[in-house]
């Protein structure tokens, strides 16, 4: 939120969006299914040529806009509202479809880099392919069911992914990026480097969760001593916020971070 040199586009997006929901979710609900769909349909048509293909208007920027980010909440409010045929198959197909899209963008990469032509538009947030990929994963893992309620391996992805923002505010912030692509850079020049990196991400991964735990855990603290009362009913429900096992976790992938940096400084000064 105080990020002000453009590093946290996301935030200042998703809040401005967030600020104009009200005014969107009244025209949903107001809005014919016939009427929704055209103007979703004219919306991205017009971002699609004027946007994307012509890049002669600049305030989609590439799908990083607030203008996009309202396209593809009204995108998403008419496939919960009024799914259609295309939006109800089989969640294996949803993912044939997802997998083909990607197929077939590595594709045309690769074939307009062998005559010597990167098109990185093709990577745009405004890309229709992009768009209908990341539908249809959303759609995917929308229909896959995990466990029961009482499933452990539910329990930890909701652990994760309730933090996943989290990760993003710490690992994209100016502050602390150009130090972790030092670490990167740094780690590809070592022997098995590309297996570091891996280990060196899921440490900035689990850092990142474990804060973000701790920051709850600290808000609630705060919020029951400012309404005198207990902010937990059980330890058990204490635990859910910061699981002992993954504080064991990570101590442990700390330790062994740390000893893997001290023997190749050693090796450095030898």
């Amino acid at each position: 939120l105080f990020c002000l040199d453009g590093s946290l586009w996301f935030v200042c997006s998703y809040l401005l969006l967030m600020f104009f929901a009200p005014i969107l979710n009244s025209f949903v609900e107001n809005a014919n299914k016939h009427d929704l769909l055209l103007f979703i349909l004219l919306f991205f048509s017009f971002q699609t040529i004027y946007g994307w293909i012509f890049h002669s208007v600049g305030f989609f920027l590439d799908g990083y806009s607030p203008i996009s980010f309202m396209g593809l909440y009204l995108l998403g409010r008419y496939i919960k509202r009024h799914s259609g045929p295309l939006f109800r198959l089989d969640y294996r197909c949803d993912l044939y479809i997802y997998i083909s899209t990607c197929v077939l963008m590595t594709f045309a990469v690769v074939l307009f880099a062998r005559h010597g032509i990167f098109i990185g538009r093709l990577f745009s947030y405004i890309n229709p392919l992009v768009i209908m990929s990341a539908v249809y994963l959303l759609l995917f893992f929308s229909k896959i069911k995990i466990g029961g309620k009482a499933s452990v391996l539910k329990s930890i992805i909701f652990f994760f992914s309730s933090s996943s923002f989290a990760v993003y505010l710490f690992h994209g912030n100016a502050n602390i990026y150009q130090y972790f692509v030092c670490v990167v850079q740094y780690l590809w020049d070592c022997k098995f480097g590309f297996a570091l990196i891996i280990l060196f991400l899921l440490f900035v991964f689990f850092v990142a969760v474990c804060l973000d735990k701790i920051r709850l855990l600290s808000w609630k603290f705060i919020c029951s001593f400012l309404e005198g009362e207990w902010c937990f009913n059980s330890m058990s429900e204490m635990k859910n916020y910061i699981p002992i096992e993954f504080l064991r976790f990570l101590f442990m992938l700390i330790i062994a971070i740390w000893h893997w940096g001290r023997i190749n400084l050693l090796r450095m000064d030898i």
